[in-house]
């Protein structure tokens, strides 16, 4: 399914938040591990656009200003360009969706394929270009998404560190509320292990 809906992206970027929806419903359906097969082979698809986008700024033949006009081309309105913009903005929208069990999964998946420090990389160099030319680029459709995705990477990465830190100087104590005393009271501490053990 994942293919096809890439397929449709490709002929009609404009669909990419029905696709997210309709993506959603079947991650929700077909359960974690079809989620996680489903980001993977996304992550696969944008690693293969980033390897193209950097190949093209880091190509020395290319990065006299003679070639800018072509570069400039293939950057912003490429074939390649242009899948990657899509599947970036795909990837970003399951990122910040309402569907919470997708944030973690998704930063994982951008983990496991090393993806972060390439994105990186096609900015400095992007940067690189456009300053070495001195002539204003189009901007390419790719760049905010990408810029997004930097960004949503981050929020989740430091907010799951920062849960890290406060489980290993907390501890939990679970609590009920005695209607007939107006007090909380605590739960025994096997129930207590038992019930933090499920958060």
């Amino acid at each position: 399914i994942l293919k096809t809906c890439l397929n449709i992206l490709d002929q009609l970027p404009e669909t990419v938040y029905k696709v997210c929806d309709l993506l959603i419903t079947v991650t929700k359906r077909n359960g974690p591990i079809w989620r996680d097969e489903m980001l993977d082979t996304l992550c696969k698809e944008i690693y293969q656009c980033i390897q193209f986008l950097i190949g093209i700024l880091v190509n020395d033949e290319e990065r006299s200003t003679k070639n800018y006009k072509e570069k400039s081309e293939k950057l912003v309105s490429g074939e390649m360009a242009n899948k990657t913009a899509v599947r970036i903005h795909l990837f970003t929208l399951f990122f910040q969706g309402q569907f919470q069990d997708m944030k973690v999964p998704c930063a994982n998946a951008l983990k496991t394929y090393n993806i972060i420090p390439r994105l990186i990389k096609v900015l400095t160099e992007y940067q690189m270009i456009v300053s070495m030319i001195n002539k204003a680029l189009p901007t390419p459709k790719w760049l905010a998404p990408l810029a997004l995705l930097l960004d949503l990477y981050d929020k989740v990465a430091l907010s799951t560190k920062q849960k890290q830190q406060m489980h290993k100087i907390c501890t939990r104590q679970w609590q009920w509320y005695d209607i007939s005393a107006s007090k909380w009271t605590n739960y025994l501490p096997p129930q207590n292990k038992q019930i933090d053990d499920a958060y």
